[in-house]
Order: structure tokens, then sequence, then C-alpha cells
């Protein structure tokens, strides 16, 4: 699943935006069984989760911050970014064949 936010998440010094998120919500995404990466309103990705981490074999440290374009640069992020074209959108991942 994927989720670009017109408002950017808050954040704060040092702090990943979803953990200033209720402890709730924040558990509910850390185990998620689906990936989880959310872009900011200026396509920046803003969170990613550990189930989605895993799957395309990235460390969320490397990759927060980058732009959908940036992330072609990642080899188990590649596909995910020839099928998106560049465009961030909501996509299953039945859509998404790797």
């Amino acid at each position: 699943m994927f989720w670009k936010k017109e408002n950017n998440l808050p954040t704060g010094e040092g702090k990943k935006p979803y953990e200033e998120l209720p402890i709730k919500n924040a558990a509910i995404i850390d185990y998620l069984t689906d990936g989880l990466l959310v872009f900011d309103g200026k396509g920046r990705l803003s969170l990613i989760n550990p189930y989605a981490e895993k799957f395309f074999e990235v460390k969320k440290e490397k990759i927060l911050g980058k732009s959908i374009l940036e992330l072609s640069r990642f080899l188990g992020l590649r596909s995910l970014v020839s099928f998106l074209g560049g465009e961030i959108r909501e996509v299953s991942k039945k859509e998404l064949k790797i």
C-alpha cells in the first residue's frame, strides 16, 4: 500500500514522523502485514513500515526523505518505481508483481 499525504506528517527533532502519532497508531503501522510507504506533499518518502523494509530489502535510514525517482537507485525498489512510472499513487500487492 502506498499513500501520498498532502499535508506533512508531524515531525520532531530526530524522530520518525509516525513516532509522534499516538502509540496505538504507531503500533498498528509497525505490525501491518502489508507494506506501507507514505510520501509527503513534496513527494518524498516520509514513512516505511517494517514489513515494507523487509519486502523491498531496504533500510529506512537510507531511503527516508528520498523522492520516488531517487528510490530507483535502490535495487529492491526498482520494480516498484518502474511500475509507478515516477507517479505516487495507491497500489495493491496484487498489482505489483515482483
